[in-house]
């Protein structure tokens, strides 16, 4: 059970009970095993005079590598430079952060609700002019990145759907010319990249591939366009592997499934996949949960997060509260797969929450943009790290 009391850097971190995967109540349940929690408590870094957590909450984060990291919501983007332990003010306005991108200890992007971009370098935040306005944030490096016009609601206005690139670390941004309009795009490299054309009434959805930084595009299409699913997460790895999640919300639909894609896109492996999918597919792939996926990280070609909320899940018995994450992995690049759940208890199982990830072993999960949990060695052991 959650501790009602914060911890601080300097203290130890509280340790969160994983509950047995046999022990999950049937709306999150699947056919992965789940892991017992064992092991010692960490000791947090020693830092001087942590910050209070902000007025408001965190509703973006990232991580640059497993020291340095930001988070940042309406007015505010803190950094950690120890893993997550303290928090310092970085950045301070009245912009309100939905996305962070970051690629190594001072290189980070903060793209606004209004659209806008702030940059940091090593000097600190400042703010980006634009003649338009952009989403879907992507940087493989200090100076390269990408981006997509406009705003996700507005897909299909003359404005919007356009291919963004910079090479100077955000200052200025020019167009790359894609055979469709894209909503999406995740590039491994300067190079190596893809963007998401979502579909219209008269068009199926597309995958669009680039080898060369935009110069040429291939056309894909998507294998489960008539199971009527969208696309909810995409990844693009070193080493050309794409990672996407798709899924269908709809009372008649196939739940969601999680495709490793290689080839240059000619082949999609589902490695996961709810129980109406893996049934789809005849059951052979591993089952997931029966939920939709809320939060998911891909940090290299084998490694691959997803998370599930769930309020319902988990009473109990002393609080007569219920409410549980459960969170998914592989570090085989699909071929087994672990589970872990924290018990977080009333509503906050059921607010929107952040995942990021360095490497195969390390994650963080932000529940309700305030609570900072941890895992060090892939999900086996879970600590409550902040505030």
């Amino acid at each position: 059970m959650l501790t009602e009391h914060a911890t601080r850097a300097g203290r130890h971190a509280v340790l969160i009970c994983l509950v047995l995967a046999g022990m999950l109540l049937p709306a999150a349940c699947s056919a992965i095993p789940g892991n017992t929690a064992v092991g010692k408590l960490p000791t947090a870094p020693q830092a001087p005079e942590p910050i209070p957590w902000p007025q408001g909450v965190a509703t973006a984060m990232a991580f640059a590598d497993q020291a340095h990291g930001w988070m940042g919501g309406s007015g505010f983007i803190l950094r950690t430079t120890d893993g997550g332990f303290t928090w310092y003010k970085d950045y301070q306005g009245e912009a309100r952060v939905i996305q962070i991108e970051a690629v190594d200890a001072n290189h980070a992007w903060a793209l606004t609700s209004s659209y806008g971009l702030l940059r940091r370098e090593a000097a600190g935040w400042t703010a980006v002019p634009l003649t338009q306005q952009i989403h879907a944030l992507d940087f493989v490096d200090a100076t390269t990145g990408f981006a997509v016009s406009g705003i996700p609601e507005r897909f299909g206005s003359p404005e919007a759907g356009h291919l963004l690139k910079t090479t100077d670390g955000g200052k200025s941004w020019e167009a790359v010319n894609t055979p469709l309009p894209v909503e999406d795009v995740s590039f491994a490299d300067a190079e190596h990249g893809w963007a998401l054309f979502p579909g219209t009434i008269d068009k199926a959805p597309r995958l669009l591939y680039t080898a060369d930084g935009g110069r040429g595009w291939q056309s894909l299409a998507i294998p489960d366009e008539k199971l009527g699913f969208y696309t909810m997460f995409m990844q693009a790895e070193p080493g050309g592997v794409l990672w996407v999640v798709r899924g269908s919300d709809q009372p008649q639909g196939e739940g969601y499934a999680l495709y490793r894609v290689t080839a240059a896109g000619q082949r999609w492996d589902p490695v996961l996949g709810s129980p109406l999918f893996a049934q789809k597919v005849n059951g052979t792939i591993p089952v997931g949960p029966l939920l939709f996926p809320v939060a998911a990280s891909f940090p290299d070609v084998k490694t691959a997060r997803l998370a599930v909320t769930c309020a319902q899940c988990g009473l109990d018995q002393e609080t007569g509260m219920s409410g549980m994450i459960t969170v998914v992995g592989t570090r085989d690049g699909g071929v087994t797969w672990s589970q872990s759940v924290l018990p977080i208890l009333g509503r906050a199982a059921s607010d929107p929450i952040l995942m990021a990830s360095w490497g195969a072993e390390t994650a963080w999960i932000l529940v309700r943009g305030t609570l900072l949990f941890k895992t060090p060695d892939a999900g086996k052991l879970w600590y409550y790290i902040y505030p």
